[in-house]
């Protein structure tokens, strides 16, 4: 699982059940050798059974390093075989169809075959119902050739008015959907809960602005980059 991709708490690969502490091993090393320095008491009788210690001591370290080497080999791959039920969709339109990946409008984005099914996109047309423009100034329109590659997922960068809350909808939509048919794969930006959050504080500023009279269409204006979001695995109750 990028990610910001998460850090160790969250995605990252861990070692569970093993605590060290790097100060802790490097100090008791230095006894070890120190120990080894000593002159040997010919009248104590423990001269050989402290380098016995000794080397049953870095036996112990050396299982236990390889020991961690098993773990950490065992989790990475588990981890990396376990993410590969889904094909990454690169980072270009020609990589995300040789990937099987599909351009999903309402999300600007190539969407891994895994983790993508077509509802409730069918009931939109967000590149006929309103106009779209290459410049964040809204005065060059999208027309002709390159409005068809902005509706095949070609286009890079694409600007509108009003598209960002009716995508956050949409959002919360597909993720209603997935929910309801237990769907163990789900796509980054339905499953992103950042994104979740930042859509909910977005549309009900939205409302407010338009409840109070201050909405202005020009604070609709929507910028859109061209994504190729992952799938996010989803255990369900």
């Amino acid at each position: 699982m990028r990610a910001s991709e998460p850090k160790v708490t969250s995605m990252s690969p861990d070692l569970p059940g093993l605590l060290y502490d790097p100060d802790d091993g490097e100090e008791h090393s230095k006894e070890l050798l120190s120990e080894l320095d000593e002159e040997p008491d010919a009248s104590s009788g423990f001269t050989v059974k402290r380098k016995w210690d000794v080397k049953r001591s870095y036996v112990l370290y050396l299982l236990l390093f390889v020991g961690a080497i098993g773990i950490v080999t065992t989790t990475v791959w588990s981890w990396t075989h376990h993410s590969r039920r889904w094909v990454a969709c690169g980072q270009s339109p020609a990589e995300a169809r040789a990937a099987g990946c599909h351009f999903e409008p309402m999300l600007r984005a190539w969407v891994p075959d895994a983790c993508y099914f077509p509802e409730p996109g069918e009931e939109y047309s967000p590149f006929d119902d309103r106009t779209w423009y290459s410049d964040i100034r809204l005065t060059q329109a999208i027309v002709g050739e390159e409005l068809e590659k902005l509706k095949s997922g070609e286009l890079e960068w694409a600007y509108t008015h009003e598209f960002h809350d009716e995508h956050c909808i949409y959002v919360w939509r597909k993720f209603i959907m997935a929910a309801e048919r237990r769907l163990t794969l789900i796509d980054g930006k339905t499953a992103n809960f950042q994104h979740q959050s930042h859509c909910s504080a977005r549309t009900a500023e939205t409302m407010r602005s338009i409840a109070n009279g201050t909405w202005d269409i020009a604070h609709s204006r929507s910028y859109s980059p061209l994504k190729y979001i992952r799938c996010f695995e989803f255990s369900w109750p």
